[in-house]
């Protein structure tokens, strides 16, 4: 109850001052409000009531005292700015806006601050700090006034220079709300902004409308696109008009459809797919989301039979509610492209599915029977190696899948290239074990396609040339089953042991017994081994109990040791990345505890098995770890005619090959020294020119491959993706909108897992260049993104292309184009995408124009080109940008080829508009 003179008390005497300081500043007058806020910042020593911060008291009036002297800081700011006092202000200005990073007045001061003093690099870090705090902290985006002055300063706009020049405030762009440099009168393409107004009617052009400083937004859920293989279970009735309402009973439904739904999980568990949703009496299951693999429609067939078999057998069992006159499933599977929704990156499982797989499965259930699985012509042509297939004979009814019996492809036995020294490293370590009478493990390692099989193969085809005196064990393990550990050992054991598929289980166990007695005589040892080995016998009917494993392994490894001592052996398992923890466990078992006996133990993997299991890496004397490269382009170039003259002349001859380099050269570029990558394009008849469409299986391969990685990980792959050739961080980190320094560390991850390359020296000073190891990388991973997304990368890939030299401007006009393209193809209104298209016009323009004003004249070219192709007919801006486009093409610069623009047609080029012919 004090009562006190108000010039006494400081924040009175600062409200004061500021609003002194602030009415000066709004009269222009920066001189006389510069000292005033000074003064008034002067009376702060610290936070309001300090004490009571301190002891944790949080009132809203403190709060609002912080806001007020924030405030009273950025207009003195902005008065010291208006005098050109930019060198005196940037240190603690750097140091205010750390401190408040989510500010954005602050930090757009900081930003003109920054690049007065000649620091533009530095003011587009500052922008990026501040909208990755905003999307961290409030899941927002920063406001048009500071987006717009990022722009300002990737493009250097003049105004920005200027002293008089409001620092820190909305643009003219952003107040008047038109589009950069669209004109209020013509629709001119002009360097500056002007009221919104109505032009008048013009061909092909339409008012500038609202606002588009960015058009598109990703969404506050992530967003994926990827292929999925889909089965649809349904139980129909079969007779009669099905469910009875007035003897239905919903517990009995209810029993029903539970007990349906828990021997589906049950077989859809074994081939790794998820039940995804359950509609009374419908079920969707799903392969390949959340993560893909290679094989998912095979696995979605086979899953799709084994659940049939199983539902037949249950309802034959159990019958019905008697309110059904009879029930029994259709089963039906559809592979195509879904789009998966997710609350967040952290999210394991989509919220939502949708997409043509799932719309394909509704169809080829209207035309299902109970008789067999019907799947759909993608389906087919991604499982003919697996199961056969007969047409209903009706188009477009899909495919009913007979028997079990498979249909192998015979494959061409191409030249074996590129592998001597990764043979001669196999000769030599089967030579060491042979000399030493010791065992040796070798695990070769590479990514799928490389051709690990074939390289053991061959050797194996080596050792039994060479004649030498040693057993051969082979085996692969499945990627999927009942039991993959007893389905591999079994079939290695049967065929050492000459015991033949059709053998009886009798007939088998007294010859693997035979056997046995021979190798360490008839005693005690002999019947534990029978004892412990008998499962593999009969794969299907049995499994490994986890507490019997470590038993199981030890009598693996004393039936190993006992073959080897009788005579040496070569072991040999492929595909180890598929096994279980029984596999594992025994070959564990035999790599670090087999006696001394002369076996080796040749394992091959993809690398993801040394990040679960370190003991194959090596790093003994007795093991080692063998890892494939790719192969040269020559070797890739020798396989190629290979299979194109195996192919025979309704494929791809090899006169083909020889008589056009563009085309060879072109496709083993997306080849990417991968062996299988070569087979698969040439199959498909692809790769002519290097363009054609990824055959499926390699995009299945290559997403499996990138499923791998976290979901971070990934996102930053997909911008990468956007970028295209080249690549440098501060341009992912631009298009990502994520912190600097994570994706600087996410792309040295990507580099360690071989999905990048480092450029050295980079291009651009202080950034780190990458390129993709395998252009099919960045195919997939750019498919990925919906097409909303992409165009928003590619916006952000101009802003931040535009800030480097004018001898880069070449980059910009695939992105402009692509965005505008992708644009068109969204739901966004014709005015807004003509609206774009301005833009893009008005920004290759003036990149065009810097080039040619800095002798980049081939960058220039490109630029005014592409300006040109985004031109509306009969433009008023046209004839400016192709004189402009003459002129770069006649100044001397090195030989280039410069094509007529991409979006122009001969019919829209007049006689007077022909660009020089000779250029």
């Amino acid at each position: 109850m004090l009562h006190v003179p108000s010039e006494t008390i400081d924040i009175t005497r600062f409200e004061r001052l500021a609003r002194a300081g602030r009415s000066s500043l709004a009269r222009g007058d920066a001189a006389e409000a510069s000292p005033l806020l000074r003064e008034a910042l002067a009376l702060w020593r610290g936070p309001a009531m300090a004490d009571l911060t301190e002891a944790g008291i949080e009132w809203p009036e403190l709060n609002a005292l912080e806001n007020a002297r924030h405030a009273a800081y950025e207009d003195y700011v902005q008065a010291e700015l208006s005098l050109g006092r930019h060198h005196e202000l940037v240190g603690e200005l750097e140091a205010a806006s750390a401190e408040e990073p989510v500010r954005e007045r602050l930090c757009g001061q900081l930003m003109l601050t920054l690049y007065r003093c000649g620091r533009q690099s530095d003011a587009l870090v500052a922008y990026q700090r501040t909208r990755s705090a905003l999307v961290r902290e409030f899941g927002l985006d920063p406001g048009q006034a500071l987006r717009d002055l990022e722009r300002r300063i990737l493009r250097r706009d003049p105004t920005l220079d200027e002293p008089d020049g409001a620092a820190g405030t909305p643009s003219p762009t952003a107040a008047t709300g038109t589009v950069p440099g669209v004109s209020e009168h013509s629709g001119d393409v002009t360097g500056t902004s002007a009221p919104a107004a109505a032009p008048p009617a013009q061909p092909g052009l339409q008012p500038a409308g609202p606002p588009l400083v960015r058009p598109y937004t990703t969404g506050e859920h992530p967003v994926e696109r990827t292929h999925a293989s889909v089965v649809l279970v349904s139980l129909i009735p079969c007779t009669g008009e099905g469910l009875d309402l007035d003897l239905a009973d919903s517990e009995e439904i209810d029993a029903l459809v539970k007990t349906v739904t828990a021997a589906m999980e049950e077989e859809v568990q074994r081939f790794g797919g998820t039940v995804r949703m359950t509609l009374n009496t419908s079920w969707l299951i799903v392969f390949g989301v959340p993560h893909s693999r290679e094989d998912d429609p095979e696995r979605a067939v086979s899953a799709a039979r084994a659940v049939r078999r199983r539902l037949r057998s249950l309802l034959d069992v159990r019958p019905a509610p008697a309110s059904f006159t009879a029930v029994s499933p259709r089963v039906v599977v559809a592979t195509d492209e879904v789009v998966a929704t997710y609350r967040s990156y952290g999210d394991e499982w989509p919220t939502t599915i949708t997409g043509k797989a799932l719309y394909a499965c509704g169809r080829l259930m209207s035309l299902a029977d109970s008789d067999r699985v019907r799947i759909c012509d993608t389906t087919r042509q991604s499982v003919e190696d697996s199961f056969a297939c007969s047409g209903t004979g009706r188009g477009g009814d899909g495919w009913e899948v007979d028997g079990t019996a498979p249909r192998r492809r015979t494959e061409p036995r191409l030249p074996f290239t590129g592998r001597q020294t990764d043979m001669h490293l196999l000769r030599t370590t089967l030579d060491k074990v042979l000399h030493r009478q010791r065992p040796q493990v070798l695990t070769i390692v590479g990514d799928a396609g490389l051709g690990k099989t074939r390289l053991v193969e061959e050797f194996l085809r080596d050792v039994e040339e060479r004649e030498t005196p040693v057993i051969q064990m082979t085996g692969r393990t499945p990627p999927y089953g009942h039991d993959v550990a007893l389905s591999t050992l079994g079939g290695m054991l049967r065929r050492y042991a000459g015991i033949e598929e059709s053998t009886s289980r009798a007939y088998a166990e007294r010859q693997l017994r035979e056997v046995i007695e021979r190798l360490v005589g008839r005693n005690a040892k002999s019947s534990w081994l029978l004892h412990r080995l008998r499962p593999c016998l009969d794969p299907e009917g049995t499994h490994v109990e986890p507490e019997t494993r470590r038993e199981f392994g030890l009598a693996w490894r004393q039936l190993v040791e006992e073959i080897a001592a009788d005579r040496p052996l070569i072991f040999v398992l492929d595909d180890l990345h598929w096994a279980d923890e029984t596999l594992l466990g025994v070959m564990a078992e035999l790599s670090e505890h087999t006696g001394p006996v002369p076996v080796i133990l040749v394992v091959t993997a993809r690398p993801e098995v040394l990040q679960t299991r370190s003991c194959w890496r090596g790093g003994r004397h007795d093991a080692g770890t063998l890892t494939l490269d790719r192969l040269s382009d020559a070797s890739i170039r020798t396989l190629i005619s290979g299979h194109s003259a195996a192919a025979g002349a309704d494929r791809m001859p090899a006169a083909l090959w020889s008589a056009d380099p563009d085309t060879v050269t072109g496709l083993v570029a997306r080849i990417g020294g991968n062996p299988l990558f070569a087979g698969e394009f040439v199959r498909d008849r692809g790769g002519v020119g290097g363009q054609a469409a990824l055959p499926r299986r390699i995009r299945r391969i290559v997403t499996a491959r990138l499923d791998l990685l976290s979901r971070y990980e990934r996102a930053v792959l997909r911008d990468a993706a956007v970028l295209g050739g080249r690549l440098w961080a501060g341009a992912v980190a631009a298009v990502s909108g994520q912190d600097r320094g994570d994706v600087g560390n996410t792309l040295r991850r990507l580099e360690a897992k071989a999905l990048l390359q480092r450029v050295r020296p980079g291009s651009v000073e202080g950034d780190a260049e990458y390129v993709f190891t395998q252009t099919v990388v960045q195919e997939v991973a750019y498919g990925q993104l919906t097409r909303q997304a992409r165009a928003e990368k590619h916006w952000r890939a101009t802003d931040w292309l535009a800030a480097l030299p004018a001898h880069r401007a070449g980059l910009l006009p695939h992105h402009f184009e692509q965005a505008v393209a992708l644009g068109q193809r969204t739901e966004m209104s014709e005015q807004t995408t003509r609206c774009l298209s301005l833009r893009a016009q008005h920004s290759l323009a003036q990149a065009g124009e810097r080039a040619l004003a800095e002798g980049a004249y081939e960058a220039a070219a490109e630029c005014l080109q592409s300006a040109i192709g985004l031109c509306p007919p009969h433009h008023p801006e046209r004839q400016r940008l192709l004189s402009l486009y003459r002129q770069a093409l006649a100044l001397p610069r090195p030989r280039h080829h410069h094509r007529i623009p991409r979006q122009m047609s001969s019919t829209d080029v007049s006689e007077e508009e022909e660009c020089p012919a000779n250029a």
